[in-house]
């Protein structure tokens, strides 16, 4: 299986055009040269992954590029007659180094995909040595875990833990592993991040994809009208371990299998900003003071001892700024730029969103515990 980064093949050609054209030509016994121009010309600036070893086909300005042409050529024409003769059956992963038609954190997801093994081959919680690869991928997961879980009548799988873990990779602080994720972007003032399935959208390569039964996975790509994804959760009591690996759509594409996806360029753009819940004034007591901090729209925090109402205007003067990070849900981290002092707050037991109650978080500040906030 190739992974490719355009769904459709005859927009850019890709390892499509290659397959078609240039091991046509292979077949027919065509010059080399022919393939030569398809690879060169296609996958200049690109690494080629085969089993464990990874090539890098450098662009001709280069500094580490062979003098010639010729020099690149076996290579090229080796893997290219592996992959048509299937001696390396599929064993080809294509990846684009700094590729135009991909954005940077697109490129950052095919780098960590790239450790599960190409289609069909899989990764196992029962792989010897362990800790293994699947347990590295899952955030931790072991496979004794599950197994104690099987016993019990439970179904416990590394779906959710593989996307946590490769939502963190990614660098999200929100976990982004559990099923309510339009809900959670919500949460966080992120549901522009959020698209919803219809039959005039598709997912993009690492898209973190909802199904419409109770699994979550990542896109990679199409094949025709194919969806190849990464997905844990393949495997479990049945197969007497859990399994993760790059999953080939049973059919064609149906938009009803998933309630949608987080689409990363979305989640990781530049414009995040604070949810409504948490924008405005906040009462904030600690080891018996009292403090007003606001938080703004661009995830910044201030605080001052002066008192203020609900209505009050946003402070034009403050004892500190801070900056503020969110976690998983309604949790929040600050720091302080003066101090340094680190505070985290989460929804407090009193707090029910759904319901309508008043917000209200309690937390730490430098890890003591004691600090409480409510919305004024």
């Amino acid at each position: 299986m190739v992974d490719r980064r355009d769904s459709d093949s005859t927009r850019r050609d890709g390892f499509s055009g290659f397959s078609t054209a240039a091991l046509g030509a292979m077949r027919a016994k065509k010059r080399p040269n022919f393939v030569w121009r398809r690879l060169a010309g296609r996958f200049s600036g690109c690494s080629l992954t085969i089993g464990r070893r990874t090539h890098y086909i450098p662009r001709s300005g280069d500094a580490q590029s062979p003098p010639s042409l010729a020099v690149r050529l076996p290579l090229i024409v080796r893997i290219a007659a592996m992959a048509y003769s299937r001696a390396l059956p599929a064993a080809l992963l294509f990846h684009s180094m700094g590729d135009p038609a991909m954005s940077e954190i697109r490129d950052r997801a095919a780098q960590i995909l790239s450790e599960i093994p190409p289609y069909p081959r899989q990764l196992r919680s029962d792989d010897l040595p362990r800790p293994n690869l699947y347990n590295k991928m899952t955030g931790g997961l072991k496979h004794e875990t599950m197994t104690d879980s099987w016993s019990k009548g439970k179904n416990l799988t590394g779906c959710n833990a593989f996307v946590g873990w490769y939502g963190s990779r990614l660098g999200s602080a929100a976990y982004l592993g559990g099923f309510p994720l339009k809900e959670m972007l919500s949460s966080i003032g992120m549901e522009r991040a959020w698209i919803d399935s219809t039959p005039d959208n598709r997912p993009q390569y690492g898209d973190i994809l909802r199904h419409t039964a109770f699994h979550v996975d990542v896109a990679l790509d199409f094949d025709g009208d194919v969806l190849y994804r990464a997905a844990a959760g393949q495997g479990g009591k049945a197969a007497g371990a859990d399994v993760l690996c790059r999953v080939r759509g049973n059919g064609a594409y149906d938009w009803r299998s998933l309630q949608g996806w987080i689409d990363l360029d979305l989640y990781f753009g530049d414009t995040f900003v604070s949810p409504p819940w948490l924008v405005g004034w906040w009462k904030v007591a600690w080891q018996g003071d009292v403090y007003y901090y606001y938080f703004d729209e661009g995830r910044q925090a201030f605080w001052t001892q002066s008192r203020v109402t609900a209505g009050s205007p946003p402070p034009t003067s403050a004892n500190d700024s801070g900056s503020v990070e969110f976690d998983n849900g309604y949790n929040i981290t600050i720091v302080w730029n003066a101090t340094g002092t680190k505070e985290k707050l989460g929804r407090a037991a009193s707090w029910e969103p759904k319901r309508g109650t008043k917000p209200s978080m309690k937390g730490t500040c430098n890890g003591a515990a004691g600090l409480t906030a409510v919305k004024l």
